[in-house]
């Protein structure tokens, strides 16, 4: 058991901290409790982890990350998502050059509209992900119907509609 009671020195002064350092207190604790925990010292990692709890709970709520809102503002996290299924042939189409109708239809439905990477090895189709806002996500879903369904009416006449290939 040799080296077991080193490095512990600073860890009390977390308990007077003033509130505003609780959180940085808390990460420094509990990452000196998985070095303890990564050592072996079970004692010493089961310590600090209750010490960066106790200031984890003493410390004023962390704000939102930054990157949350790209949107509609509304109503907290009730939020909804809807899986669509898109034929491969007609992504492009739903994406549009530069991704300009995609984007279009974020903006006017106000949901999040997400293609996942890969299609569907039996039926060829991409799934399509919607979400926000109840509301939101069945305006999303009604826009990116109706476009397949131009696109199908475009395809039984004959053409693609916008000409060949530049």
């Amino acid at each position: 058991g040799a080296g077991a009671g080193g490095g512990g020195g600073g860890a009390q002064s977390a308990q007077s901290a003033p509130a505003a350092q609780g959180e940085v207190d808390a990460n420094k604790l509990a990452a000196k409790a998985l070095r303890a925990k990564m050592r072996g010292d079970t004692a010493e990692y089961e310590r600090l982890q209750a010490q960066a709890d106790a200031a984890a709970a003493a410390a004023p709520p962390a704000p939102p990350p930054a990157a949350a809102p790209s949107g509609g503002g509304g109503a907290g996290g009730r939020g909804t998502s809807v899986e669509v299924l898109v034929p491969e042939g007609s992504v492009g189409m739903l994406i549009g050059k530069g991704g300009s109708t995609i984007l279009a239809m974020e903006k006017e439905s106000q949901a999040r509209i997400r293609l996942l990477s890969e299609p569907d090895a039996e039926t060829g189709e991409r799934i399509v992900l919607l979400r926000g806002e109840a509301d939101a996500v069945d305006r999303a879903q009604a826009l990116i119907e109706e476009r397949l369904s131009e696109a199908a009416e475009r395809e039984a006449r004959g053409g693609k509609g916008r000409g060949g290939k530049k």
